[in-house]
């Protein structure tokens, strides 16, 4: 998958490759189609949000987006596969604003 990724605090976006995330216990993986780039993400790239919530880098961009359920994991209460799906919150250490495609 491709990803619009932050290496530091302060450092400027880059779209970068990532290796396809696999849904946890209780999480939904989520095809994205389109995603924004907001005030939260300018904030989390500046570091503004240092101390509030975890952060691993590289840090994935883009907070808010809609797609298609492409899998779920163990005991999740999400929606199955192939429902539309728009997400607006995720785990800040989880990627987001990413596109996956199969070749």
């Amino acid at each position: 998958m491709y990803a619009v990724v932050i290496d530091d605090f302060g450092l400027a976006p880059s779209l970068r490759e990532l290796p396809e995330p696999v849904p946890g216990p209780g999480e939904v993986k989520v095809r994205v189609a389109a995603s924004s780039v907001n005030g939260f993400d300018r904030l989390l790239a500046a570091g503004a949000l240092r101390g509030i919530f975890e952060h691993r880098f590289p840090i994935v961009l883009g907070k808010d987006f809609a797609g298609m359920v492409a899998a779920v994991g163990e005991g999740s209460p999400g929606s199955p596969p192939a429902i539309r799906s728009s997400v607006w919150w995720r785990r800040p250490t989880r990627p987001t604003a990413a596109a996956s495609a199969n070749t």
